[in-house]
């Protein structure tokens, strides 16, 4: 029997503030409602994934930081469980260090690629990886060691026009550092269908995007913005509410489309 591989999606965008946090502890609660095993990796330095599961950054003594770097923590050692059904790669405000470590450092965009080891790939499912608001080398390292790029895009005018950075930035890694990784979907946020901005917007990625856009959209809600305060997923705060059905939507189509 083929021991099974996670399927590693990289949660991208290079603007803030668009869903990307929310999208990946929501969606890897989802997975995990649908009975798949789950790690969440955050390679953010503001480790606002790793909050957002209720984790006290404060008192982290270990955090991904040391397995990108020279001291070579092995990930395992790293990785924590969590309440939510999951595991946890936490981040810290070491991580900033860690990106400036290894802009001096031979492969140094391949040290995540490496920290994820088979082991640990045949341990999951899913892995899900959270990358900062930008695409310097900390996103160049999970897109090197991801599969699939996630692209939360909010529905406004200028969210669009940084789309266009990315999808070049995929090309080039595709091209030169990870033939594998392609296209999971591009999942529309904080979507109003009251305006018609919010139309337009999904419109024009329909067009531009096709069958790449999820049929999953996600609306603008309170309840899906108070969620980081309480520390667990949408799914378990408001597990009715229509986000948390949003993101039980989304993982179906996530799991047909990594399945085809």
């Amino acid at each position: 029997m083929r021991q099974r591989s996670a399927e590693v999606i990289v949660i991208a965008s290079q603007k803030g503030g668009v869903g990307k946090t929310t999208s990946t502890l929501n969606l890897g609660a989802a997975l995990v409602e649908k009975g798949k095993k789950v790690l969440l990796v955050d390679m953010d330095p503001q480790a606002n994934l790793t909050m957002g599961v209720g984790v006290d950054v404060g008192e982290l003594t270990l955090s991904i930081a040391q397995s990108l770097t020279q001291e070579c923590i092995p990930l395992t050692e790293i990785i924590r469980a969590i309440d939510l059904g999951m595991d946890l790669a936490p981040a810290s405000i070491d991580l900033a260090m860690a990106e400036l470590e290894l802009g001096n450092a031979l492969g140094r965009d391949q040290a995540l690629m490496e920290a994820l080891t088979p082991e640990i790939r045949q341990s999951y499912d899913y892995i899900l990886i959270d990358t900062p608001p930008s695409l310097a080398l900390l996103t160049i390292n999970a897109l090197v060691a991801g599969k699939w790029v996630l692209i939360p895009v909010q529905a406004h005018f200028y969210a669009l026009k940084g789309m266009a950075h990315l999808m070049r930035l995929v090309r080039q890694i595709r091209g030169r550092l990870n033939k594998d990784l392609q296209i999971l979907g591009v999942l529309t946020t904080f979507f109003d269908g009251r305006t018609q901005l919010s139309r337009q917007v999904l419109e024009t990625l329909q067009e531009e995007h096709g069958e790449k856009v999820f049929r999953t959209v996600i609306k603008t809600t309170v309840r899906l913005a108070e969620a980081p305060i309480t520390g667990v997923s949408i799914l378990a705060s408001a597990g009715n509410s229509d986000a948390a059905h949003a993101y039980r939507a989304l993982a179906e189509e996530v799991i047909q489309r990594v399945q085809a």
